[in-house]
């Protein structure tokens, strides 16, 4: 028997992704996911103090990512990512700060 090929070659092609230019994004729709599961396993009591907790490390991080993606990188012509979906250029990049 000779060598079967078991994967097709995938129709669609995957999109590049820039996971730099959208990390902010990324932590704080992480942030939200874990703050669903502390809605639904923390008890009542504790989970103001916790959701308070998880919404600090969640933009500290992602403002942390920004300002660091800021300063490294330069985006005077901007980028597009995830199949043009994402467009990150200095207003995106303001926007994201300021929300």
């Amino acid at each position: 028997m000779g060598a079967q090929v078991l994967a097709q070659q995938p129709v669609v092609p995957i999109p590049p992704i820039d996971y730099a230019a959208v990390a902010p994004v990324l932590v704080v729709l992480g942030a939200a996911c874990v703050a669903v599961l502390v809605e639904a396993f923390v008890p009542r009591s504790g989970r103001w103090g916790a959701q308070v907790a998880l919404s600090l490390v969640a933009l500290l991080g992602a403002g942390a990512w920004l300002g660091g993606y800021v300063l490294t990188q330069s985006t005077a012509t901007g980028l597009t990512t995830l199949s043009d979906a994402i467009a990150v250029d200095r207003p995106t990049l303001f926007l994201w700060g300021t929300l």
